[in-house]
Formats: structure tokens, C-alpha cells, sequence
């Protein structure tokens, strides 16, 4: 349901809405059950764009490899180092 605001004094309407929802809950177990089948949705969603932005950030790096070999070799103290 959306309710259109106006002001008291001038009956003119006021920017801006209300939007008001009611639930019903009949059964706590279902509702608590629905409620994490959700999060477990969303969650799974945001490891698959975590994974994603991770193969990105790879691929990235994938054409500057040659510093990663670089930092390698710096460190155990190689011809670079």
C-alpha cells in the first residue's frame, strides 16, 4: 500500500511516500525457514561475484606476472635482490 504524505496545515502534498507492508505470520518455524532459505541465497550469490571479482583481479595481474617472479626472486634474494 502506498500512502501520498500531505501537510496538515495546507493540505498540499509533501515530497516523499509511505509504504507500508504487512506480514501475516502463521507458522514461526516457516517463517524463520523461508527467512534463511534467503540468506543462504543471497549469501551464495555474493561468494559467486566474490569469486568473480577475484578471477578478474587475475586476470588483471596475469600480464604483470613478471613482477610477481620479480618479488620472488627479490626476496630469496636472487640476482634482482
Amino acid at each position: 500500500m502506498w500512502l501520498n504524505l500531505r501537510d496538515k496545515k495546507t493540505g498540499k502534498e509533501v515530497q516523499g511516500r509511505l509504504r507500508i507492508m504487512i506480514q501475516f505470520v502463521y507458522s514461526k518455524v516457516k517463517y524463520f525457514e523461508d527467512y534463511l532459505v534467503r540468506w543462504d541465497e543471497t549469501l551464495r550469490h555474493d561468494a559467486e561475484l566474490k569469486e568473480q571479482v577475484e578471477n578478474f583481479i587475475r586476470q588483471l595481474e596475469t600480464p604483470f606476472g613478471f613482477l610477481n617472479a620479480l618479488a620472488i626472486e627479490h626476496a630469496a634474494g636472487g640476482e634482482y635482490g
